[in-house]
């Protein structure tokens, strides 16, 4: 299975519960023969994380103060839409409800792609 997760915040010296969650499954999906393509933050660090099978993507959008998660939203669909496009993926998966979930429900409907969110 090739699942794209939209993880905008795997920052490997900043990882709490829920990254280090996003992380480990991962580690252990892709030890089972499934690949990934995350897309996080400006910083893609946390590749050093994975296997060779997963692919980490930056996504770049303004860091406004106290609008972080609507300018994800406004800035990420366009770049995961344009990293996806040639590949065949299984299924959309979002670390968090906001704004990961609200920028993979978007791409889900365009995609026409199953959606897994974590809350």
């Amino acid at each position: 299975m090739h699942i794209a997760v939209i993880a905008a915040d795997l920052i490997p010296e900043r990882l709490g519960g829920a990254e280090v969650h996003t992380v480990e499954l991962i580690k252990r999906l892709s030890d089972k023969g499934h690949t990934f393509d995350i897309f996080v933050g400006a910083s893609a660090e946390v590749a050093r994380s994975f296997p060779k099978n997963v692919t980490v993507h930056p996504v770049r959008y303004p860091k406004i103060p106290n609008l972080y998660g609507i300018s994800y939203i406004l800035f990420s669909p366009y770049q995961i839409k344009k990293a996806l496009r040639c590949k065949q993926i299984d299924l959309l998966w979002a670390k968090q409800v906001f704004p990961q979930g609200v920028a993979a429900a978007l791409l889900a409907g365009y995609l026409k792609k199953p959606l897994y969110m974590t809350a």
